[in-house]
């Protein structure tokens, strides 16, 4: 069981570190830190869906763009 809380934001947050539960995750999954202009969207727009096939890592240009054609 997962030590998470979620933001005001509605994103879920890991308890022992405050870090953002997606960002850990892609960060494991990539096997590295996240660059600065990385964004960690949310496919469906559920903030607190992290499964794996809910997350999609992108440039922020690239996610205004996105967000932008929504």
């Amino acid at each position: 069981n997962r030590a998470t809380y979620k933001n005001k934001w509605g994103y879920l947050v890991s308890k022992g570190d405050d870090e953002l539960e997606h960002r850990k995750i892609a960060k494991g999954i990539l096997g590295r830190n996240l660059e600065r202009n990385e964004v960690v969207h949310h496919i469906n727009g559920k903030r607190d869906d992290n499964r794996l096939v809910n997350l999609c890592v992108m440039d922020s240009k690239k996610h205004e763009q996105w967000h932008g054609f929504l």
